[in-house]
């Protein structure tokens, strides 16, 4: 609104548009108007997930005596350790935020900040928790897509289950184009 006011039947320039921004939102937003406006950034981010059932500890280890002893756990409930890694590849850096969500139902909201992003290109958020009774059925990138600079959308997600409808359904598109194509074929001849 500042913005369209002040440069109202004149002919600004970019920096105009962003000082007045800046104004108008009273906070320092340049990192972004350079990085979106002034540069060749680009940013894909993408999810790689491993999942593994643990096996239960089975062998001699030392002990808090510093004497050795037998180990055998009885396997109980199964636990799961979930490996996710967050790739960022290019040198655009934005605050994303991944929903992880469990065999019980419960979601999970985690945030990658724009500063750890600029100290390293991958996070990997589960890596000091312990393993849990809970297993991984999906974990998607920007939930709520906020952000459509990504280059490549086709890797922000993971999903422990495998759509088997999806495949039909591109066939049936790819039939349908090839009949149509068959059919306006078959009305050039005479």
């Amino acid at each position: 609104r500042l913005y369209s006011v002040r440069y109202r039947y004149r002919l600004p320039y970019p920096v105009d548009f962003f000082q007045a921004f800046q104004e108008g939102a009273s906070a320092n937003v340049r990192w972004f108007l350079d990085a979106a406006f002034r540069s060749r950034a680009t940013v894909d981010w993408r999810i790689d997930v491993t999942e593994q059932k643990v096996a239960p500890r089975l062998g001699y280890f030392p002990g808090a005596d510093g004497t050795w002893s037998m180990v055998k756990e009885q396997p109980q409930d199964a636990q799961y350790r979930a490996d996710v890694v967050v790739r960022r590849d290019g040198e655009f850096a934005l605050p994303l935020e991944l929903e992880l969500v469990w065999d019980d139902g419960s979601k999970e909201r985690l945030t990658w900040t724009r500063e750890e992003q600029l100290r390293q290109a991958w996070w990997k958020p589960l890596a000091d928790r312990a393993p849990s009774t809970r297993k991984l059925t999906s974990a998607v990138l920007d939930p709520s897509q906020r952000y459509w600079l990504d280059t490549d959308f086709s890797n922000n997600a993971w999903h422990a289950s495998r759509d088997t409808r999806s495949a039909l359904r591109w066939s049936e598109r790819v039939w349908s184009q090839f009949t149509q194509s068959l059919h306006w074929f078959g009305g050039l001849g005479g």
